[in-house]
Order: structure tokens, then C-alpha cells, then sequence
């Protein structure tokens, strides 16, 4: 099963930019398998569950510790999958150097995801965002169902689309 997970996170990786950057963080040898692994064991899932856990502690320590980052990222993608992906799309088209800063100010990981799911929200309604101008209890919810990281990385795109 290990085997298996490993290769799909793998190959699921080769074609994820932002999990490409993340997994590159990662020292070489377990933490890097316990990544790949983390890539792919949710699934679709948008939720933790006791599967999830009871997995990762199977796992040697040294690959724990990158399958959490990856899997808990995954989950929390999935969960705004929507937004993250419309949020990355404005990325790819968004060249301004105050973008890309605040887009970028912390490495990839669940920051970049906040940012990406805040610009999605936020963002201009003509690159495909929904176009929001002001916070509120949905969006509020959203940022709060992310980590620290991901928090941070909402409220950086929140500060840029200057949302209040």
C-alpha cells in the first residue's frame, strides 16, 4: 500500500507546481516518501478522519513528518478547491511584483493555498474570481478553517485586493 501511495503522490507531484515547490523543501530520503505519500492518501477527502491519522501513525517518524504537510495541505485544498484553483490561475496571470511578493513572501505550502484561496474570493471577477469586496461571515470561515500559515497567506491577499 506504502509502495503504491508513494508512486501516485509521485506522479501527482510532477504535475502540481506549488506541490513540486513544497515537496523541493523537503530533505531527501523518508520525509521526502512520507511527502509523496501525504499527496496522495487523502484522496478527495476534504476532512480529517481517523483513517487519515491511523496511516500516518504507521508511518516511521521521519516520514510522518512530511506526510502530515502534504496530506493535511491536500485536505485543505480540497476542501476550496474551487477558489484555489481560480486563485492559482490568477497567479499565472498576474505579473505585478506587489503580486508576486505578497504571493510569495513565505515558501510554498499552505500559505501560498490561503493566498491563492483568498484571491479566488477577492480577486478580479474577469480573470474568473468571484470578485468579493469586503469580508464576511463565508470568507471569514473559510480563513478560519485554514492553518496559521494559510491564515496568513488569506490575510496577505486580503491586504492586496485591499478588502476590509
Amino acid at each position: 500500500m506504502k509502495s503504491v501511495y508513494a508512486d501516485k503522490g509521485k506522479m501527482m507531484v510532477s504535475r502540481d507546481a506549488l506541490l513540486s515547490g513544497m515537496r523541493e523543501l523537503e530533505p531527501d530520503g523518508p520525509a521526502k516518501t512520507g511527502f509523496d505519500l501525504g499527496v496522495a492518501m487523502p484522496g478527495a477527502d476534504t476532512l480529517w478522519c481517523p483513517g487519515k491519522q491511523l496511516f500516518m501513525d504507521g508511518l516511521d517518524a521521519d516520514e510522518r513528518v512530511g506526510c502530515e504537510d502534504s496530506a493535511c495541505f491536500i485536505v485543505a485544498r480540497n476542501a476550496q478547491l474551487g477558489l484555489a484553483t481560480v486563485g492559482a490561475k490568477i497567479a499565472e496571470k498576474t505579473s505585478t511584483d506587489a503580486f508576486k511578493a505578497a504571493r510569495t513572501a513565505e515558501p510554498p505550502g499552505m500559505y501560498t493555498l490561503g493566498f491563492d484561496i483568498a484571491s479566488g474570493l477577492f480577486g478580479d471577477a474577469r480573470l474568473g474570481a468571484r470578485g468579493h469586496t469586503a469580508r464576511g461571515p463565508g470568507s471569514l470561515g473559510i480563513r478560519a478553517a485554514l492553518d496559521p500559515r494559510g491564515q496568513r497567506g488569506f490575510d496577505a491577499a486580503m491586504t492586496l485586493y485591499s478588502v476590509a
